[in-house]
């Protein structure tokens, strides 16, 4: 099922993930989320924790966006 919340994006480029999606997503202050590129108009976000993070941060900078994330972190 999907349900779409939309949000403006600020002057400077700034949106607020609604409550729906925090709570969804358990985000908490100082949580980090990533942006990943699906298609050329579609971005998926996630929670990460930091190692995951690190993970990701190191297969981008070598060209290669596959990682997995467990459903449960």
């Amino acid at each position: 099922m999907s349900k779409s919340l939309t949000r403006p994006v600020g002057e400077r480029g700034q949106v607020t993930i609604p409550k729906k999606v925090r709570e969804d997503l358990k985000l908490a202050q100082q949580d980090e989320v990533v942006f990943i590129k699906v298609d050329d108009s579609s971005y998926l976000i996630k929670k990460i924790n930091q190692e995951q993070l690190n993970q990701f941060l190191l297969l981008d900078s070598k060209g290669s966006h596959n990682i997995s994330f467990n459903k449960d972190e």
